[in-house]
């Protein structure tokens, strides 16, 4: 099988400041003016989100990434979406990525729904007629043809997701990441959008990350599994046999 995303030993470092201890500084300098206020410092810190974190995912492959809140997930996407760099290493991605993290992603809030279809297809480096021969489901599976001209920044945040999803698992991509976002649509709209990445993962030919609180959801659609924790690879392998781990370390 071809491998279509490599992780090699990715780290994320964040540059925290401790503002409490600054205002704590700040209110002493006031009180004895004879030192300069220019001279406080903001205490400061590095804190890694992510470390040495490494996986391989093949082409067709589905898989899930769990872990609590803080684990490193949404980082961990906003990387190999191409948001933000890594600190270290690497992500060789191999094809387009469409993805799907938070509400109205990727959309221009002042085009209109129409609009934003073409401007994400063109993003993606597809033809117009490319993009046409899909618009008329993206619309349908969204369910936002009575607004498709009324700009997005009016859409409610459930339409948002509705036809960020549609766009992103319908367009010509290789790749599909979806993160949590799909928790702000109703209970009808997410098993739709399951059954979608489920039909996704049976065609064999797009390679799908999924990020879910949901482990029942992720063992369902999903053959391989990653567990993060603290920002570290705790677990990967077959999907079940990482839920399970999951599951324990959680209880």
């Amino acid at each position: 099988m071809t491998k279509t995303i490599e992780v090699k030993n990715i780290g994320k470092k964040y540059r925290i400041s401790h503002e409490s201890q600054f205002f704590n500084t700040f209110r002493d300098k006031l009180a004895h003016p004879i030192q300069s206020i220019k001279q406080i410092k903001i205490p400061k810190e590095d804190f890694w989100a992510l470390t040495d974190v490494s996986f391989e995912v093949e082409e067709g492959d589905v898989l899930g990434i769990i872990g609590s809140n803080g684990s490193g997930k949404s980082t961990l996407l906003k990387i190999l979406s191409r948001i933000t760099p890594p600190t270290k290493g690497e992500a060789v991605m191999k094809g387009r990525v469409a993805s799907l993290l938070e509400v109205g992603t990727g959309f221009h809030p002042e085009l209109t729904g129409r609009e934003n279809i073409y401007l994400s297809g063109i993003i993606l480096g597809m033809k117009k007629v490319e993009i046409k021969k899909h618009f008329d489901e993206i619309v349908e599976f969204a369910g936002v043809e009575k607004f498709l001209d009324t700009p997005v920044k009016r859409y409610s945040s459930g339409m948002l997701v509705r036809l960020g999803f549609a766009v992103a698992a319908h367009l010509d991509s290789e790749i599909l990441i979806v993160d949590e976002v799909l928790a702000v649509g109703d209970a009808e709209f997410q098993k739709k959008c399951l059954g979608k990445m489920d039909d996704l993962s049976k065609s064999g030919d797009r390679t799908i990350l999924f990020v879910s609180h949901d482990i029942n959801a992720v063992q369902t659609i999903c053959n391989k599994g990653v567990c993060l924790k603290s920002g570290l690879v705790m677990k990967q392998g077959l999907v079940n046999e990482v839920a399970e781990f999951y599951r324990n370390i959680k209880n």
